[in-house]
């Protein structure tokens, strides 16, 4: 399921048009249209048969400035995702979001050519136990049970306006329709009848009346470009909203928030601001522009689901601590030792059985250190929660999640320390932290990353420009200014120090 979501949220990457088919907007409102019902607002578009991997795959690499070979496997699961869908019959996809189900997925609708082999096509779109598929009509319709119930039953809500939406950016392999009813309408305005103050506090009714409908197409690549066009109830509305846009833009523009998290964001308003046209507003984005605008959106956004995925592995691997604390008593120890006290293996490879990966845990030969024979050839399968950095491949079996190693800290090496031992509180004492990819390490060596107590912050992955992520001992994870004093991180390093931490932590 995910995968067929992130085509339709990538459907401006598609390959322009090909003269197989006519462009028939009445025809592509025509599919969709028994399966909208008077909560639908938002309908997504893909024409399956004119996606080209390489180029889509070529074009995502240079827009978010991502490593050709950090594309190679996705590039290639999706190239046979696409192949298995072709052969299976299908050739274009839509996606339904509808007040009853949001914020959840959207479900999807695939209209059945003769030839379409149905059985196929339900294992590729819907591989969860919670996604079911069925046919409708003539199309198959891939969501929860309870959305197939309800569309079996639905009466479809009359929407005169969708082919004129969808005919509106003209023939673009992939489009998004905004398409809000009356009650769509009244729900936003009762709920939210001005905006938040971080993004100036105007009324909502210029936007809740202002759009009757609104479309954008993309086409590309090689050449990507998009036009938007909204629909307003009048010349006086159109200019209203340009107006309510243009005074939305400037509240963001100079919200310090969205200045830290997305630089220049005046100027991609400036540039994206639609003009006024009669009763419609209108805006086309050329490649190049395409490019300049999207491309650091991209890359900020890229940047944001690294760290999200990193937070999550973190907060994984505390939970396992603590669940390893709960039987032990203790937290492990940074690593085992033979009885000479040689170290073995690493912490990592200790708490397995915690990340769900007991079956792996009890292929290693406890008594025997991460590299012998037979242990080195468990390197490879290093569990994913593990995987740290793009820039870093997963064959490679390295992480940067280590622990702090030093005496003073939760992991001075063979000895285990538990909960108690930690009077500094264990919401002041870091756990583990995302280091720096030269800081690397095979995931099941016995080697974290040394601190010293002088330059606390070497090792560290400043990923973000911003800061330093951590797993702190209560299962917290934090995001450490990347200013903060040297003082202040070796007190929150130590357990017992009896420091008392900085304003700057």
């Amino acid at each position: 399921m995910r995968k067929v979501l992130a085509l339709v949220l990538l459907w401006g990457l598609a390959l322009p048009a090909a003269a197989a088919d006519k462009f028939d907007p009445d025809a592509r409102a025509k599919a969709i249209a028994p399966f909208l019902d008077d909560q639908t607002f938002g309908i997504g578009y893909v024409d399956v048969m004119r996606l080209n991997v390489d180029k889509l795959a070529a074009a995502i690499g240079e827009i978010g400035k991502i490593n050709p070979d950090e594309m190679d496997k996705p590039k290639k699961e999706a190239a046979a995702w696409l192949a298995a869908f072709t052969k299976a019959g299908g050739k274009e996809i839509f996606a339904v979001i509808s007040m009853r189900e949001f914020p959840s997925e959207p479900y999807f609708v695939v209209p059945l050519a003769d030839n379409a082999n149905e059985e196929a096509l339900g294992k590729l779109l819907a591989p969860n136990p919670g996604v079911k598929s069925a046919v409708i009509g003539k199309a198959l319709v891939i969501g929860a049970e309870s959305v197939l119930d309800r569309l079996r039953d639905m009466k479809p809500s009359e929407r005169p306006e969708l082919a004129k939406a969808f005919s509106a950016p003209g023939d673009t392999t992939a489009q998004f329709v905004l398409l809000p009813s009356d009650d769509n309408r009244k729900v936003v305005e009762q709920l939210l009848p001005t905006l938040p103050k971080e993004v100036g506090g105007g009324a909502t009714k210029p936007f809740t009346r202002g759009i009757s409908w609104a479309a954008i197409g993309v086409n590309g690549p090689p050449k990507i470009s998009a036009k938007l066009v909204v629909q307003a109830p009048d010349a006086a509305a159109a200019k209203d909203l340009q107006t309510a846009i243009t005074d939305l833009s400037k509240a963001v523009s100079e919200n310090k928030d969205f200045q830290n998290n997305l630089p220049g964001f005046d100027q991609l308003a400036k540039a994206l601001m639609p003009e006024v046209k009669d009763d419609q507003l209108l805006l086309t984005v050329d490649d190049k522009a395409f490019k300049n605008l999207v491309g650091p959106l991209v890359v900020k956004s890229r940047e944001s689901a690294v760290r999200m995925q990193s937070m999550n592995n973190l907060k994984q691997m505390g939970l396992a601590m603590h669940n390893y604390h709960s039987t032990y008593e203790k937290f492990p120890p940074a690593y085992s030792a033979d009885k000479d006290g040689k170290p073995l293996l690493s912490w990592r490879v200790h708490i397995l059985p915690y990340i769900e990966q007991e079956a792996l845990y009890k292929e290693f030969h406890l008594d025997e250190p991460w590299d012998s024979e037979h242990n080195k050839k468990l390197i490879a399968r290093m569990p994913k929660v593990y995987q740290s950095s793009k820039a870093l491949p997963e064959s490679l079996g390295v992480t940067t999640y280590l622990t702090p190693r030093a005496k003073e800290t939760v992991f001075p090496g063979k000895d285990a320390i538990g909960i108690k031992d930690i009077t500094d509180g264990t919401s002041n004492t870091i756990l583990i932290v995302d280091a720096d990819d030269d800081h690397a390490v095979i995931w099941t060596k016995p080697e974290d990353l040394k601190i010293d107590p002088k330059k606390p912050e070497v090792g560290l992955a400043n990923r973000n420009g911003n800061g330093f992520l951590v797993e702190m001992c209560d299962g917290a994870v934090r995001m450490l200014s990347n200013k903060i004093s040297a003082k202040t991180l070796w007190a929150a390093f130590t357990r017992a120090g009896g420091e008392v931490l900085g304003s700057d932590f």
